[in-house]
């Protein structure tokens, strides 16, 4: 038994901006269930708010508490962190959800006591202000996803393609991550909503990050593969989201 449903959003509720076939229906289900419903993404281009919004949109009933995105849990570890000067790569909702909790922020990364790296498509590396990091400067990586999905099917290039170019630029790895299958997210939703691990099933379309990470935590999980399903350690398998309801 559970008491919350912890949801992947990007290829497994919605692509793009449409939701995918049953997803609005599943998550209705679980809701009149009497599940807590969760969404957990990786995504650093939109606020918790933005997320909230746009699920709303879609037909998800969705408020900004029930949303854990890596913009926001950046911000939060940078905070609980005490960093100072906070020198940030990512997009604006990066930026803005570390002025929301209050951390720091500095143009000089040389200055800079932490570096926040996110994802943003319009990031080069020739538009990367300098390249030293004092080496006492904690380094800190929103997640290592390579890729993410298009509405086209395709896949382009996400965090970890950032987070790689700035390793290289600054001549060592990220000390911290935050996103999947780190387990920092998860860890907000025990603080914030009073659960434990074992309260929360994670449900997701990636072994390598929402499943990592469920597994990591010691939390169910359950990994939504196609017809391609085989056993996977630590999860149970279905075929397509509309089968939770069978699992659940």
């Amino acid at each position: 038994m559970v008491s919350a449903v912890a949801f992947d959003l990007d290829g497994m509720l919605y692509v793009g901006e449409q939701a995918l076939p049953g997803a609005v229906e599943v998550v209705g289900w679980c809701r009149r269930r009497g599940l807590r419903v969760l969404y957990l993404t990786n995504s650093t281009v939109r606020t918790r708010q933005q997320i909230a919004d746009k699920l709303a949109a879609m037909g998800f009933a969705a408020a900004i508490e029930d949303v854990y995105c890596c913009s926001n849990a950046a911000a939060r570890f940078a905070r609980e962190s005490g960093y100072w000067q906070v020198y940030v790569i990512g997009a604006r909702a990066l930026r803005a959800e570390m002025t929301a909790q209050g951390v720091p922020l500095t143009e000089q990364i040389a200055a800079a006591d932490a570096l926040v790296v996110g994802h943003d498509p319009e990031w080069h590396l020739e538009l990367f202000g300098g390249y030293t990091l004092a080496h006492d400067a904690a380094f800190v990586a929103c997640n290592r996803d390579m890729t993410y999905p298009a509405a086209d099917g395709r896949r382009l290039p996400g965090c970890g393609v950032v987070v790689e170019r700035v390793e290289r630029a600054v001549g060592r790895r990220a000390n911290v991550v935050v996103g999947k299958p780190a387990t920092y997210m998860l860890e907000l939703i025990e603080r914030d909503l009073g659960f434990a691990a074992a309260d929360v099933l994670v449900v997701g379309d990636m072994e390598e990050s929402d499943i990592a990470m469920a597994r990591r935590a010691g939390a169910p999980a359950a990994l939504v593969a196609g017809e391609s399903a085989v056993e996977v350690e630590g999860a149970m398998v279905i075929e397509s989201l509309a089968k939770l309801e069978e699992l659940l």
